[in-house]
């Protein structure tokens, strides 16, 4: 078999498994020979090389015993970097292995942003860990090490602890009044392992023995939270430690006899022993074990149990006799009070130790009780006591809040910035406001702060998004005429008409100067203006520049090379500070006789007029493929084409909104596409079974929009590497097959599971049941490629296709 690829992981199926990293265009023969496949890579050059793939007897290449899948990211726009990793163990045809699907042994996260940092090699609720079996004898081992502002709640003893001490697994645990707190920051380890004999027999007699053993340990900060009929604080500051540690034995040992052609067991002796010692502290200090088990002699004949418990100190219970026990909801509200020199593009931030709006259970002497807590109020004043307009903002969970003001604020002012939180609780089926000697329940915390001088100037942190963007490399002449500035928050003082005038220029690198007249929009916080008309593969210096109206000079708009050195930061945890110096050629307004230079950026123009002219100067190559499996494939084309697409066409920039300009979408209209409309898509039933989970709920349903960047084309972008493939490769890759796949799959499975639990199946069910996948036909997969501006207008849409 002779076929040709480009891709990013043009090996990634090779007979269902071996998987390789090739970057550029690649002819592949495969010869087939006993169980040794070779596969001959030819360059660019038809310069040969081989290589060997050790296949297993079923054609299938073999997989590495232990091997791990590891990712890593970088979020420019957010500063957040995520890694994470997977490992897969399976030994000696897994007598050893992991312990998850697969041989999956553990996972491993390391996340840092500007609020959040964390390292997690497994956790509490899903450790990594490696079973060994023999016949029926199976060791279990597993551990889990947390550190950062993410940490889980301790496990629960294992059930076969509860089991032996004669108690209910619930009441073993220590930490549910502390685990109402979300996770904090702190570190937290543990290790376990089991041990089981299984069923062993000997002539007659018959056994089984299991252990096992483990600790956890955790150091957690638990903020302002209160004992009760206690006063200060949990712990030290906060830190409050805990613990446990636990041991079991347990045991059966009998013979084996037949009676009336029954074969029964019969036990001599049954057994079992646990312990556990729990404990936290300090502040206050507590701990508690148990001693027990169970003992069946001979049937019965003799028989007992024995528990032993010891407990001294006194454990934190939440207090009641406030709202949740006393917790403190508001835990941190920033920039901190009496704050002087504060930024004004400052968002004020609110850090809560619940999510609000979101149910939560606090256990009581009475019972379980659910409250919510509501954000009644979150609000900035002057120091006159005026509203400063504005709009909240959530984190991805509700425990963060920012309020975004409307404009910025003035310099060298005094504000005020009060968050109030309220208390509902679950009467029955409805929510009831709680209330503390005839009043609402509320918690309020207050801040004041006092703003630096506002700068003369447009700083680049400000800029939510602009078109022609900052640092564009392929601006569309003639794509649109509309041009814009949006602002993150207002800077009206800068464009008060009464006392300025301001214009914009647009100066090539030959020194051509073009104008136009910008507009100030205060209620939107938008400059816009319309585009005179620019060359093709230019790069031109925008300068917005204003001037006094009681100055009868103006300053003179010249380019010179200079290098700047800008320092731009929030304030506190919510924005660290950072500097970046940069050398550019560009166009500065003296700053002189009454002018200043608002806002300064360079970007080029693109060699095509628009994205139509560019999409159809390509010389397109099509009919290439990568194989994912047997009856799968993901489609490419080349463009082959003297300009290649950039980071903001195809990624996204921080002025951008962190939004592509380009959007592609799958046409979805022909009679194999029907096929899988009429048993995937048209049955909002079907549709809640195939959710596929948050990072891939955007595709839709079909999945229109499963045509992605191949990831080397973006990383070649983003490495600012000059490489080949960004002339020679279309960057999207077709990948709605694989989610038809995928989807087909997953309904059989589904279908499956509910035949072998005996539910009956709708008429189409059954009719699904007896189809195979539909092979995929060999035809054009029509798509389109959108230009989107970063307001969301559309300007262009370009048809296109691939071929299989």
């Amino acid at each position: 078999m002779l076929y040709r690829t480009n891709l990013d992981n043009p090996f990634e199926s090779l007979q269902e498994g071996f998987t390789s990293q090739v970057n550029n265009l690649i002819n592949m023969e495969k010869l087939k020979k006993n169980d040794l496949d070779k596969v001959l890579v030819l360059d660019n050059n038809n310069t040969p090389s081989q290589v060997d793939v050790s296949l297993d007897k079923n054609g299938k290449v073999k997989q590495a015993p232990i091997y791990a899948i590891m990712a890593m990211s970088y979020d420019f726009s957010q500063k957040a970097f995520h890694a994470n990793m997977e490992a897969y163990v399976n030994v000696a045809g897994g007598i050893i292995k992991g312990r998850g699907n697969n041989g999956l042994a553990g996972r491993a996260v390391i996340h840092i942003d500007p609020k959040d940092w964390y390292i997690h090699i497994g956790t509490s609720r899903e450790m990594i860990g490696l079973q060994v079996g023999f016949g029926n004898l199976s060791v279990k081992a597993q551990s889990y090490f947390m550190i950062g502002t993410k940490i889980y709640e301790t496990p629960e003893p294992p059930a076969k602890v509860a089991e032996i001490l004669g108690m209910k697994a619930s009441n073993l645990g220590y930490m549910q009044s502390l685990n109402q707190v979300r996770e904090g920051k702190g570190f937290a380890f543990g290790s376990h392992l089991n041990f089981d004999t299984g069923d062993i027999n000997a002539g007659f007699i018959y056994a089984r023995f299991a252990a096992g053993l483990g600790s956890d340990i955790m150091l957690k900060n638990y903020g302002n939270t209160h004992c009760k009929n206690r006063s200060g604080e949990l712990g030290i500051n906060g830190w409050y430690a805990s613990g446990q540690t636990y041991v079991y034995l347990q045991g059966e040992l009998g013979i084996r006899v037949r009676l009336f052609f029954v074969r029964k067991n019969i036990p001599i002796l049954k057994a079992g022993v646990a312990a556990t010692l729990q404990g936290s502290g300090p502040n206050p200090f507590w701990a508690r074990g148990y001693l027990g088990g169970y003992y069946n002699v001979l049937g019965g004949l003799v028989k007992g149990r024995f528990r032993l418990k010891m407990e001294f100190g006194e454990q934190c219970e939440l207090a009641q006799q406030e709202v949740l026990g006393g917790m403190k909801i508001i835990s941190e509200v920033s920039p901190s009070d009496k704050s002087t020199n504060v930024d004004v593009f400052i968002a004020p931030q609110v850090s809560f130790n619940l999510e609000v709006e979101k149910p939560i259970v606090i256990p009581e002497d009475d019972g379980d009780h659910t409250y919510v807590v509501k954000l009644e109020k979150l609000e900035m004043t002057d120091e006159k006591g005026g509203t400063i307009k504005g709009k909240l903002e959530f984190g991805k969970s509700s425990d963060v809040v920012n309020f975004i003001p409307t404009e910025t604020l003035s310099s060298n002012t005094k504000y005020k910035i009060t968050a109030q939180v309220s208390f509902q609780e679950l009467k029955g089926n409805s929510y009831q406001t709680v209330m503390v000697d005839g009043k609402k329940a509320l918690e309020v915390e207050e801040r004041t702060f006092v703003t630096g001088v506002a700068p003369e100037y447009i700083p680049n942190k400000n800029i939510q998004y602009a078109y022609p963007i900052l640092d564009q490399k392929n601006y569309f002449v003639d794509e649109t005429k509309n041009a814009f500035i949006q602002l993150k928050q207002g800077q009206a003082y800068l464009f008060e008409s009464d006392n300025w005038e301001t214009q914009l220029y647009l100066i090539s690198e030959n020194g051509n100067k073009l104008t136009a007249q910008p507009s100030y929009n205060a209620a939107k916080n938008a400059i816009t203006y319309t585009m005179p008309k620019l060359d093709t593969e230019a790069k031109y210096t925008l300068s917005i520049v204003s001037y006094s109206k009681n100055s009868t000079k103006k300053g003179k708009i010249t380019t010179s090379e200079k290098e700047t050195k800008r320092v731009e930061g929030g304030y506190d945890t919510i924005e660290k500070e950072t500097s970046a110096a940069f050398k550019s050629n560009k166009a500065q307004a003296s700053v002189k006789e009454g002018s200043f230079e608002r806002l300064t950026y360079s970007f080029k123009a693109s060699k095509y007029k628009s994205l139509k002219q560019k999409m159809n100067a390509f010389k397109t190559e099509r009919k290439l493929w990568d194989k994912i499996s047997s009856d799968v494939v993901t489609l490419f084309n080349n463009m082959n084409t003297d300009e290649s697409f950039e980071v903001t066409e195809l990624l996204g920039t921080t002025y951008t909104d962190g939004k592509p300009l380009l959007y592609t979408e799958a046409v979805l209209d022909d009679a194999y596409d029907a096929v899988f409309k009429k048993y995937l898509y048209t049955n909002p039933q079907v549709i809640s079974i195939l959710r596929r989970g948050s990072s891939n709920e955007k595709i839709g349903f079909p999945p229109k929009e499963a045509i992605s960047v191949v990831s080397s084309y973006a990383e070649n972008l983003q490495n600012n590497s000059q490489g080949s493939i960004l002339k020679r490769l279309f960057p999207y890759r077709y990948d709605v097959l694989v989610y038809y796949r995928n989807d087909w799959t997953e309904l059989g499975r589904r279908i499956s599971d509910n035949l072998t639990k005996g539910i009956l199946n709708p008429t189409w069910e059954a009719e699904f049941m007896e189809r195979n996948f539909p092979t995929i036909p060999e035809k054009k997969y029509k798509a389109i490629l959108k230009y989107r501006l970063p307001n969301g207008e559309i300007t262009s849409e370009v048809p296109y296709y691939y071929q299989f």
